[in-house]
């Protein structure tokens, strides 16, 4: 388990287990993958990002995420995330599939050097030949979320029970025929 500091004090945080299909996800090259943070004032900013993986051996069971460019806006936001133990999310859209995915956690380590900065800076330089990559992001999952919008659908449903109870007082017709209810328009 990764350490990191809380509240002026070292502990070590707990890697989330990450489904087998999220980890898929995360380690195609052709899923797309946007990694979300925000800046000083909480002003979020996404950007894509193709070269990330799941780590099996130095982190087991972090992320690891290529930055391409050092002065970047995102690179900025996951320097004051790291900094204020801020929350980013990464969320993947598999475009044959239709899965998705949204992964939250807190930017741990950067690295610039060694074996995982060399694999992916390969991995980089093999999707965009003229890149000039900065370093490798090692982000420690807290939260996976399936984001396909069936799961979602059956999910957010059954969170209020009985299923939106006040906020379908009136039910029109397009609410009434999912809940099996009457119109009252």
């Amino acid at each position: 388990m990764p350490k990191v500091i809380r509240e002026g004090k070292l502990v070590e945080l707990d890697v989330a287990p990450l489904s087998e299909a999220c980890r898929n996800e995360l380690n195609d090259p052709a899923v797309t993958k946007l990694l979300v943070s925000s800046d000083l004032d909480g002003v979020p900013h996404a950007a894509p990002r193709n070269v990330a993986a799941v780590l099996e051996e130095a982190y087991p069971g972090c992320i690891a995420i290529m930055e391409m460019i050092e002065n970047s806006q995102t690179s900025k936001n996951l320097l004051w995330s790291y900094d204020r133990q801020r929350t980013v999310a990464i969320s993947t859209v598999n475009p044959q599939t239709g899965e998705s995915f949204l992964v939250k956690g807190i930017p741990h380590k950067y690295l610039y050097d060694g074996p995982i900065w060399r694999t992916f800076l390969e991995r980089a330089w093999e999707a965009i030949p003229t890149s000039e990559p900065a370093g490798v992001w090692i982000i420690i999952p807290t939260e996976e979320r399936n984001e396909n919008l069936a799961t979602r659908m059956t999910e957010e449903d059954t969170r209020y029970l009985p299923a939106h109870h006040l906020w379908c007082q009136y039910w029109d017709t397009r609410t009434a025929k999912r809940y099996g209810k009457k119109s009252s328009a």
